[in-house]
């Protein structure tokens, strides 16, 4: 598992190569730079100063600007490689995560909060930022300051060099240990922050304001952000001060060190030519291996705690669609007449985290021949809304198959089917945006005329010019500035631009008086002759006119016939028109 997210984790950094070797360079070239300064500073203290030549110590003074400022320069190369490849890694997985999202099959959206989506998008991804951006650099500068000074020390005296190596047990088990600590935590954040975003995702949303001002319970939704709120911040508390004492035992003893290497050099090595000049040098480079082992040891801890970061990314990048699209797609012909839609023996049951009873659709057998009006009737949970579902392949049966001009829903691309079928629901999404750019989300290049047209069919034409700010004017989140007939109107308006073959309407106008009701539908079956309609309605007058007329119970189909025929009959639409006190 650790080595197979090890190999996706370097796999994120195969394209980049090009910047990643120009920062080792960089990286490299610092180091070697840097550990030039202690053996220059030697030379002042042991060769200039005392020989008393003061040419040779602004020689070696220059050398050590020199330095500086070549260190610089490289710092800066380095640092905007690294941020370069550090944000074009971050928006390729932002880009990836969101591709699959849009992949995935609606199942996964009716089980998994909005909050828990934004957040692996948003959330996970900017906490990889520190670890995509400075650290894998900073990472890479630590490793090479370390082996450079290692080496330098050891040129300078072996012996010393063994004495500075104790603390090395004491960094490997502080990693190891801190490390496991912190990776598990920032687990728990991540969830904790998810938690928080889906509560406030659903509770300030209009629907969320609503809801909780007609029940009164404001206070209780401010007390339930309040907990959530407290552990989160009791778990980045512990993050905060995880193996903190452990780095504070290391630099203490880090600190020591060059105590140690007096004491050493004092009364192990006298007499052996450890002079003063090698003593400073040897402590400067001690100072230069300590700042980037300390700097190692938090950028490793970090680097554990961004494990269980890409380990969420990963799990969302790993997601499978449950509505695949086909290896090889059929076309369709492209044609505004109506198609042929088929159910031939079809089944579909939602899942448990779905739906917990009623729905589904049993072993249905439907012929809808291009051109007709079809109405689906029937109670709540009969399976119409389910019977669109599959005709649009947000699902796929079970069992039997759903046809389209005689081809296989299932073997179309998304974008065929999409082409030739439109819906619209009870409930329409629009965007908080004005009402041109919702209606071009169908049609991008639609003209004003086009506009227009569209929404005289839908009968929205008039109300909109009576809008001070006419088709500029914004909705609101998900269209709130407007009524539920509206919304609905509007939305039908949207569809009738992407222009389908097929149009379903699933309650598309249960929010309309039955005059309107009645207009759009006559206006629609005038402006689009030849159009394949279904209707979803639980309101009969909406279907009345329809050529074949499907009642449901239970997942089944038990009636058809148009509305004369099923009115004559003893049975369940002859019921509903009792309930609904419309004559025959």
């Amino acid at each position: 598992m650790a080595n197979l997210r090890s190999k996706r984790i370097a796999g994120l950094f195969r394209p980049h190569w090009k910047r990643l070797v120009l920062i080792g360079a960089t990286v490299a070239g610092a180091s070697a730079v840097t550990i030039t300064n202690p053996f220059l500073l030697r030379e002042i203290l042991d060769t200039a100063i005392p020989g008393q030549r003061p040419g040779l110590i602004s020689l070696l003074a220059l050398g050590m600007i020199a330095v500086a400022v070549a260190s610089a320069l490289l710092a800066v190369v380095q640092a905007t490689a690294s941020a370069v490849v550090g944000q074009r890694l971050m928006h390729s997985l932002r880009v990836a995560v969101y591709a699959n999202m849009q992949r995935l099959s609606l199942d996964f959206y009716t089980r998994t909060k909005a909050g828990e989506i934004q957040t692996r998008i948003a959330g996970d991804i900017t906490g990889l930022q520190s670890v995509l951006t400075t650290t894998a650099g900073q990472l890479i500068t630590a490793i090479s300051s370390i082996v450079a000074s290692l080496v330098a020390m050891v040129v300078l005296d072996w012996r010393l060099t063994l004495v500075s190596l104790v603390i090395v047990p004491v960094f490997v088990w502080i990693g190891r240990r801190v490390g496991r600590v912190r990776q598990n935590l920032a687990g728990v954040k991540q969830q904790r922050v998810s938690a928080m975003s889906s509560f406030v995702g659903e509770s300030l949303s209009i629907s969320g304001i609503i809801l909780g001002k007609s029940f009164g319970r404001t206070q209780d939704m401010t007390k339930q952000f309040t907990e959530l709120s407290d552990d989160l911040a009791q778990t980045e508390f512990k993050a905060a001060l995880a193996g903190r004492w452990h780095s504070a035992s290391f630099q203490m003893v880090t600190a020591s060190l060059p105590i140690l290497i007096y004491w050493s050099a004092i009364f192990t090595f006298t007499g052996d030519g450890v002079s003063v000049g090698t003593i400073v040098a040897f402590t400067a480079l001690q100072t230069q291996l300590v700042w980037p082992a300390n700097s190692l040891l938090r950028l490793i801890l970090e680097a554990r705690s961004s494990l269980a970061l890409f380990d969420r990314v990963f799990d969302y990048l790993d997601l499978v669609p449950s509505v695949a699209e086909p290896r090889s797609p059929r076309d369709l012909p492209r044609s505004r007449a109506g198609r042929r839609i088929e159910f031939r023996d079809v089944s579909f049951t939602y899942s448990s985290a779905e739906r917990t009873s009623g729905g589904g659709v049993h072993r249905v057998s439907v012929d809808i021949v291009p051109g007709s009006k079809v109405g689906f009737v029937g109670e709540t949970g009969s399976g119409k809304s389910t019977l669109a579902m599959l005709m649009t392949r947000l699902y796929d049966p079970s069992e039997g198959q759903v046809l389209l001009d005689g081809v296989d829903v299932r073997e179309l691309s998304r974008e065929t089917l999409a082409d030739a079928v439109g819906i619209v629901t009870q409930d329409p999404y629009l965007l908080h945006a004005s009402i041109a750019e919702n209606l071009r989300f169908a049609r991008p290049d639609a003209t004003q005329e086009q506009l227009e047209w569209a929404c005289q069919m839908a009968q929205i034409h008039e109300f909109i010019t009576e809008l001070p700010d006419g088709y500029d004017s914004v909705v609101g989140e998900r269209g709130y500035q407007l009524s539920g007939g509206e919304r609905q109107r509007l939305s039908i308006a949207r569809l009738l631009l992407k222009d389908p073959s097929v149009i379903i309407f699933d309650e598309a106008t249960s929010a309309l008086d039955t005059l309107t009701e009645t207009r759009l539908l006559a206006a629609l079956e005038a402006g689009l002759p030849g159009r394949t309609m279904v209707i979803i309605a639980h309101r009969l007058a909406a279907i009345r006119r329809a050529d074949v007329i499907h009642v449901m119970s239970q997942g089944q189909v038990v009636e058809s016939g148009d509305h004369g025929q099923l009115a004559g009959q003893v049975g369940e639409y002859a019921g509903l028109l009792a309930a609904s006190a419309i004559r025959p």
